[in-house]
């Protein structure tokens, strides 16, 4: 092995395993964005202001209010409030 050889081992280990360690350590930071689209089939119905979605309508049936959802991610920082009658006790979407 030449000295050449020898030195360029030393320098990609030692610049490589610092870059793969910190890349391998480091949590991906992904921020998402909020969508959420109500299906019509079951009345639900989406608004928002500012960061506050409040999801309302829906189907009732005895204590059960019922959702439909095309998409529904909330993203990072916001909020979706489901809303409804006191007489409600479970709240479900598809």
């Amino acid at each position: 092995m030449t000295a050449q050889h020898a030195m360029s081992i030393l320098i990609s280990r030692f610049f490589f395993l610092p870059l793969l360690i910190v890349s391998v350590l480091t949590p991906a930071l992904a921020q998402v964005t909020t969508t959420i689209t109500a299906d019509p089939s079951l009345g639900t119905q989406v608004t928002q202001d500012g960061s506050m979605h409040t999801i309302d309508g829906g189907t009732l049936r005895g204590p059960n209010q019922f959702h439909s959802f095309d998409r529904l991610d909330v993203g990072t920082g916001d909020t979706a409030n489901f809303t409804g009658p006191h007489t409600v006790a479970n709240i479900l979407s598809r």
